[in-house]
């Protein structure tokens, strides 16, 4: 297995945070949108989408923060 440590660039040298996203996450953020676009409540969009009421709280915030 290849390490994710490069020392010889130090730009490589710690790993990177960046949040890993899977299709089926993707997917589920995209629903979220449209049904936040509907003016769907948080807890409407978790029944619909099967994820929690906080994962909708989180998701609230995130996509806020990044528009």
């Amino acid at each position: 297995m290849k390490s994710i440590f490069h020392r010889k660039n130090p730009r490589n040298y710690w790993p990177s945070f960046q949040r890993v996203v899977t299709k089926q996450q993707s997917f589920v953020e995209r629903l979220f949108l449209l049904k936040t676009d509907e003016g769907k409540t948080d807890a409407e969009i978790s029944q619909a989408l099967y994820i929690s009421e906080q994962t909708v709280r989180r998701m609230r915030i995130r996509y806020s923060e990044a528009h």
